[in-house]
């Protein structure tokens, strides 16, 4: 099963203001659907040398430093569920595409 999920950032001005309510978490297969910013918490990605993770405390998107092997849970800053993965949410990535 093929499985596409992402997030979106619509603007650097509510990046910069952190406005984030207009980002959101999506999964495109097997069916469209976005998750928009709740509100439940001020975390909404951290980037370290380590991961990069979208969401606070279980992370809608997880990806580990190589984007080889990465999770998806139910995320309270998005009110999603879990994305894509296994059982345990656990996701091996075959493709990567960024878009600025």
């Amino acid at each position: 099963i093929r499985l596409t999920i992402g997030r979106f950032r619509t603007d650097a001005r509510a990046l910069a203001s952190r406005d984030k309510s207009t980002a959101f978490v999506l999964r495109l297969r097997p069916a469209r659907v976005a998750y928009w910013w709740s509100g439940a918490n001020k975390t909404f990605m951290d980037c370290t040398f380590d991961s990069i993770k979208i969401g606070g405390e279980a992370p809608a998107i997880a990806l580990d430093s190589w984007v080889k092997h990465g999770s998806s849970n139910f995320c309270s800053s998005f009110w999603s569920p879990r994305l894509a993965g296994d059982a345990a949410g656990e996701v091996s990535v075959k493709l990567m595409e960024t878009l600025i």
